[in-house]
């Protein structure tokens, strides 16, 4: 469904998700920029028109109900709230990017740090994200791919949370489908996975092949697919080949296993991501593999840490007020 965009001053400052507005507005395609230049940033979100009402007054009218439609992005407040009570001035706003991908919270000097250091990816709700929570509910169900497919819906909603970006759906899908390939009786294949959520991303929007998020993510996949099988399996034989030159070699071997599918990994997704940096933004980053082998892991925990912290800021006074604790 079409979307259009509208911009406002302080009066939208109380509206809500779901609140229904009637405001006389100003509005261009948004196909283009004020200057004229073409541009596919809203088209790829699905956003064909911007608009601006100036100080033209907004009647707002709030539901009696509020529906489905509208519970992620009330999630998504609720959690980005919670996480800025539970952590200090400086990390919450990494908190709250890093589990929700809202990085407006993040100071101008940190965004460019991140960026800088090619680590600015895990402030994006995608594979990261996803694979650490599948492997959470897959440790609790024990294995069992049947239950842990139930994992699914959350996930969708997780993504929808998260602004509903094509990373979070390419990886909700690759996810969904890798649960759900053996209980089909199907092999799990990276590549038809990835073409199975390109597909279903282009089909809900053509626009969204213009997107450079879905282009960087996309591709970031593409090449751990096509890459870092070869290195990892490189390395890993090089690693097994100094495990038998002594107890010293014996006891390095694990940390640098886990090193070498990092840098795999890391290489892999540069592989084909660099290019698109360099066409869209100019610049690369060189450090990249170095940095994400070094902080991915810290990443990782404080996000297995982070998440169940917000959610149970959101939750918890929603079941003490029954029990009169509130």
């Amino acid at each position: 469904k079409p979307l259009t965009l509208l911009y406002v001053d302080e009066q939208g400052a109380e509206l809500r998700p779901g609140d229904r507005i009637s405001v006389i507005a100003h509005c261009t395609l948004a196909d283009h920029s004020l200057s004229g230049e073409e541009i596919t940033y809203y088209t790829a979100k699905g956003i064909f028109l911007t608009a601006s009402c100036g100080e033209a007054p907004i009647l707002a009218e709030r539901p009696v109900q509020l529906s489905p439609r509208w519970w992620p992005a009330h999630c998504a407040r609720a959690l980005r709230d919670s996480l800025r009570a539970a952590y200090d001035s400086t990390a919450a706003p990494l908190a709250v990017a890093l589990v929700t991908g809202d990085k407006s919270f993040l100071s101008d000097a940190l965004d460019t740090y991140l960026s800088r250091s090619g680590t600015s990816h895990a402030m994006v709700v995608s594979g990261l994200h996803v694979s650490c929570l599948v492997a959470f509910a897959v440790a609790l169900t024990r294995g069992r791919r049947r239950l842990a497919l139930l994992i699914v819906p959350f996930l969708l909603f997780y993504a929808l949370m998260a602004g509903g970006t094509p990373s979070a759906f390419r990886a909700v899908m690759m996810q969904g489908v890798f649960l759900a390939a053996p209980i089909a009786r199907r092999e799990t294949d990276g590549l038809t996975s990835l073409s199975a959520a390109l597909l279903v991303l282009l089909l809900l929007n053509p626009y969204a092949a213009g997107s450079v998020s879905l282009q960087l993510s996309f591709t970031s996949v593409a090449g751990i697919l096509a890459v870092s099988p070869a290195l990892s399996a490189k390395w890993l034989r090089a690693v097994k080949a100094l495990a038998g030159r002594g107890r010293f070699w014996a006891l390095a071997a694990r940390p640098l296993r886990t090193a070498a599918l990092s840098m795999a990994t890391s290489l892999g997704a540069m592989a084909f991501t660099q290019p698109v940096l360099a066409l869209y933004f100019r610049q690369t980053s060189l450090i990249f593999p170095l940095t994400n082998l070094l902080v991915l892991w810290a990443v990782a925990l404080f996000l297995v840490c982070a998440l169940p912290v917000g959610l149970l800021g959101v939750f918890l006074p929603v079941l003490a007020r029954p029990l009169g604790m509130l």
